[in-house]
């Protein structure tokens, strides 16, 4: 079974614009749908973490003075931190992933700027 490389064919046809432009916009499509997810579980994780920290006394109904933070709870809120650092950098690197799709040699965004 042969390896597929990630590497750019050289021997291939180059893509037309049009081709770029669409491969492009249905790579943006993905990378949305993947991030909307990513944002979900951040927001949902951020609003669990507020919450217990917040709220955990009248939720629980623990008594104001009794100490809530024991080890499980601690397990919880740190998978609830992670889950949002982890989410914050896939959106980051999926737009940086994007960037590095975008064709600069041919892509029209800036001719609208003078040069000099």
């Amino acid at each position: 079974m042969s390896e597929q490389s990630s590497k750019p064919n050289p021997t291939a046809e180059p893509l037309s614009a049009e081709k770029r432009r669409y491969t492009f916009a249905r790579k943006q499509q993905i990378m949305a749908m993947f991030s909307d997810n990513a944002k979900v579980y951040i927001q949902l994780s951020g609003t669990a973490l507020g919450l217990t920290l917040t709220f955990a006394h009248p939720i629980l109904r623990v008594p104001a003075k009794e100490n809530i933070a024991d080890g499980w709870m601690i397990a919880v809120w740190i998978c609830f931190l992670t889950t949002i650092i982890t989410g914050a950098f896939y959106q980051y690197k999926a737009v940086k992933l994007l960037e590095l799709e975008i064709d600069w040699q041919s892509s029209d965004i800036w001719g609208w700027l003078q040069p000099g």
